[in-house]
C-alpha cells in the first residue's frame, strides 16, 4: 500500500521467523513460545551490553548498542517491581525505519542470533490449532504474492495440505493436532479462518483445488453453524455438545471476529460465477448485523470490511436492494428568517414488493432516521413528525 521497503523487510523477517521457529515437521504451524526460560521472563531474548561486546567486539558492539538502544542500565524492566534489570530488548532507534540494514548491522545481528541459539530456549506450545493455521496460511500466501517470495506460498500450501488431511480425517474437520493425534470437532473460527486462508492461497497460486476446499468448508458452515432465526453463525455446530445457549461472536479481539471472517468468505465465494448463493447469504447476515456495526464500529472492523466487500466493494457483488428506496425533498431549499422556523417534507419511496421492516427484527438492529442541518449559523432540528404507518401482510391489499 505504501511502497515503503522497510515494511517489506520486516514482513520478510517475520515470515522467515515463522518458517524457522514455528513450523511443524508435517508443515503446519505451532501455537506459541513461552516468554520464560530457566525461570526468568525474557531471559532467552534480552542482552547485556557486556554480552554484546563479547560477541561482537568493542567497535561493532558500540555501533550496535547505539542503533538498537542498549545501555548498561538496561531498557527491560521487571514486570512486578518496575526496576531496570541491566538487560536490553534490542530495538532500532532513529526517526524512521531503514529500508535495508547496512552490512555491518546485518552481520552483527547474524552473530548475535548464532550466540542466542546456544541459550536454553523457552518452552514451546507445539499444538497445531486449525484456526490459527488458517490465519497463517492466508498471511504467508498474501506475503508471498506481494513480495514475490515463492517459499512463503509453498509453506502456506504445505500447511493447507496438513489441515485438509491430518486435521480432516474422514472428511471431518477437527480443532487441533498434537503428538500424532487430531481431536475435537472444529468450531466456527476453524472453518472460517481456514476457508479464508485457502482463498488467499488460491489467489496466490491460481490453483482451483484451494477454492474448492474453501467452498466445501463454507457449505459446512451454512449447514451446521447458520442461525436460521436471526442470521449469522453460531460458534458451535450442530454436532457439538448441546449447550444452554449457543454463542455468536461478532467482535474483534486478539483474533478477528469469526462471523466477520465467515462473511468475507461468503462474499469472496459469491464473487465467483456460480457462487451467487454465497453472496446472498453474506448480504443477509450483514444486514442482520448492521445495527451493531453502526453502534460499535471500533469493535467490528472485520464485519465492516466484509460489508464493504459484499456491497459493491473490491471483488464483491452489487447490492440487489440498490435503488429500492429513493429520496426526494419537496423543496429544493428552505429560506428561514433569523429567529424563524420552517417545515421541510422529505419523501422516501419504497419500490413495489418491498417493505420497511423485516419479520421480527431485533431492537438492536433498528436504526433511527437522522436529520441534521448543514449550516454555520445557530440552528436546530425541531420535532420530526412521521405519517401514520401502513401495515402490510402477504396476500393483503394494504
Amino acid at each position: 500500500v505504501t511502497g515503503q521497503d522497510a515494511y517489506a523487510r520486516i514482513a520478510r523477517a517475520t515470515c522467515d521467523w515463522v518458517l524457522r521457529e514455528m513450523t511443524d515437521a508435517g508443515g503446519a504451524f505451532h501455537a506459541a513460545l513461552d516468554a520464560d526460560s530457566e525461570g526468568e521472563e525474557g531471559k532467552f531474548y534480552v542482552w547485556t551490553v557486556d554480552e554484546v561486546r563479547e560477541a561482537l567486539g568493542e567497535e561493532a558492539a558500540a555501533v550496535f548498542s547505539a542503533r538498537y538502544n542498549l545501555s548498561p542500565r538496561g531498557n527491560f524492566h521487571d514486570e512486578a517491581t518496575g526496576r531496570a534489570t541491566g538487560t536490553n530488548i534490542p530495538h532500532l532507534s532513529g526517526p524512521e525505519l531503514p529500508a535495508a540494514l547496512d552490512a555491518g548491522l546485518a552481520e552483527a545481528r547474524a552473530k548475535l542470533l548464532q550466540v542466542r541459539s546456544g541459550r536454553v530456549p523457552p518452552g514451546k506450545d507445539d499444538k497445531v490449532i486449525t484456526s490459527w493455521n488458517g490465519l497463517m496460511i492466508g498471511g504467508l500466501a498474501f506475503a508471498g504474492k506481494v513480495l514475490g517470495e515463492d517459499r512463503y506460498v509453498e509453506a502456506a500450501a504445505r500447511a493447507a495440505d496438513f489441515c485438509l488431511t491430518t486435521l480432516r480425517p474422514q472428511g471431518k474437520l477437527l480443532r487441533r493436532y498434537r503428538d500424532g493425534e487430531a481431536a475435537f470437532d472444529a468450531y466456527l473460527e476453524d472453518f472460517a479462518f481456514l476457508a479464508d486462508g485457502l482463498l488467499d492461497l488460491h489467489d496466490a497460486t491460481g490453483d482451483g483445488r484451494w477454492a474448492d476446499a474453501a467452498r466445501s468448508l463454507a457449505d459446512t458452515l451454512l449447514s451446521d453453524f447458520w442461525d436460521p432465526e436471526d442470521g449469522g453463525f453460531f460458534f458451535t455446530g450442530t454436532g457439538h455438545e448441546s449447550l444452554i445457549a449457543r454463542s455468536k461472536d461478532l467482535f474483534d479481539g486478539a483474533l478477528p471476529s469469526p462471523n466477520g471472517v465467515a462473511a468475507r468468505v461468503l462474499a469472496r465465494l459469491g464473487a465467483v460465477p456460480g457462487g451467487e448463493a454465497y453472496g446472498d447469504r453474506a448480504r443477509e447476515m450483514l444486514r442482520a448485523f448492521h445495527g451493531v456495526m453502526h453502534r460499535v464500529p471500533h469493535g467490528t472492523q472485520t464485519l465492516i470490511l466484509a460489508a464493504g466487500l459484499t456491497f459493491g466493494g473490491t471483488g464483491g457483488t452489487a447490492d440487489p436492494a440498490a435503488g429500492v428506496v429513493t429520496f426526494h425533498g419537496e423543496e429544493p431549499a428552505l429560506r428561514v428568517t433569523p429567529g424563524g422556523s420552517a417545515t421541510a417534507v422529505f419523501l422516501l419511496t419504497v419500490a413495489a414488493g418491498w417493505h420497511v421492516n423485516a419479520h421480527r427484527v431485533p431492537e438492536e438492529h433498528l436504526l433511527p432516521t437522522v436529520a441534521e442541518i448543514t449550516t454555520d449559523l445557530p440552528a436546530a432540528v425541531g420535532p420530526v413528525r412521521y405519517p401514520a404507518p401502513v401495515s402490510w401482510s402477504p396476500g393483503g391489499d394494504a
